[in-house]
């Protein structure tokens, strides 16, 4: 009996709160900033920068809100590609912020203005961001061939 891969949705795991998430060129670099749990009333604030290429997780997480950002912008982009999403928190819950280009004919840069993402494409952002988190946490594409391995 063959099973079938279904892709769950995850949910972050909150211990950091990740305030910005952008891409380099095809995934050559990829910067985090998030902030860690506060010890103490101290905020820490980190710049995270790596070079190493992600998961095809992250990747497909990242690559799936493309659509919804399309249709927010009004743009139908075949070759667009989202290369920045801030993340804050707001009185209605999580706010997002997302700048997407279109490298096609003509270069068209969208800036989306902070909002609150609901229902399905929360549960995706929601995802990107559990993704992340493992990002971080060093689950990368190298690393994966390793976790299948008793």
């Amino acid at each position: 009996m063959q099973l079938l891969k279904v892709d769950i949705p995850r949910k972050p795991k909150g211990d950091i709160a990740i305030t910005k998430f952008k891409i380099k060129g095809d995934w050559e670099e990829v910067q985090i900033t998030f902030e860690l749990p506060p010890e103490t009333t101290e905020r820490k604030v980190v710049q995270f920068v790596c070079k190493e290429r992600p998961r095809n997780e992250l990747i497909k997480a990242f690559d799936g809100l493309m659509e919804n950002v399309s249709a927010i912008a009004g743009l139908n982009w075949e070759a667009g590609v989202i290369t920045v999403i801030g993340f804050q928190k707001g009185d209605e819950g999580m706010l997002v912020n997302i700048i997407a280009q279109d490298d096609g004919d003509y270069k068209v840069t969208a800036n989306i203005s902070p909002f609150y993402p609901t229902g399905e494409f929360l549960k995706k952002i929601e995802n990107l961001i559990a993704e992340v988190e493992d990002y971080i946490g060093g689950k990368r594409a190298q690393t994966s061939l390793f976790d299948s391995q008793p």
